[in-house]
């Protein structure tokens, strides 16, 4: 398991400006707050909204739905949200129940506070994002260095860049 925070965006928020919230606080991805709804948007998929003309979060259909288990769940169950990482076996087994990789443990306005039920899935949200992505679908990890570069992984044009 992991935790990391991230930052909190309306899913009205232009791509450009939540690709600048992400570079802001060092973080490759956004929680995104869609009514009582939260998504998790990467960065990568933010580059490829660019990509493909699309102007705003409420556009991007690559995301992840955030379990949000309440309060008194979270509790009744024995997870401390003071030392959550004291819990995990609580809060595998809240995940497993949701059928969930990513949840979130608190939020508010700006931040939130996420966890995940797989290391690696932390691990790809903590760096600041890069500049440049492979957009290749369904996902890639390729990189490059100007858009239109074939990425290091061998799919063809696919970098792009965000300024």
């Amino acid at each position: 398991m992991g935790i990391v925070e991230l930052p909190v965006v309306s899913h009205t928020a232009p791509l450009r400006e939540a690709f600048r919230v992400m570079q802001e606080s060092r973080r490759s991805a956004v929680v995104v707050r869609d009514g009582h709804d939260l998504w998790l948007i990467e960065a990568v998929d933010v580059v490829r909204g660019i990509k493909e003309g699309k102007t705003s979060l409420a556009e991007v259909t690559d995301r992840q739905r955030l379990a949000a288990p309440s309060a008194h769940r979270l509790a009744s169950r024995g997870v401390s949200l003071i030392r959550p990482t004291d819990t995990w076996r609580e809060l595998e087994s809240i995940l497993d129940e949701d059928q969930e990789d990513y949840a979130v443990l608190a939020a508010d306005a700006e931040q939130a506070v996420v966890i995940s039920r797989h290391e690696p899935g932390v691990a790809r949200l903590e760096p600041a994002p890069r500049t440049c992505y492979c957009t290749w679908k369904p996902r890639c990890d390729g990189r490059g260095s100007r858009t239109g570069d074939d990425c290091d992984l061998g799919h063809r044009g696919t970098i792009h860049c965000v300024s």
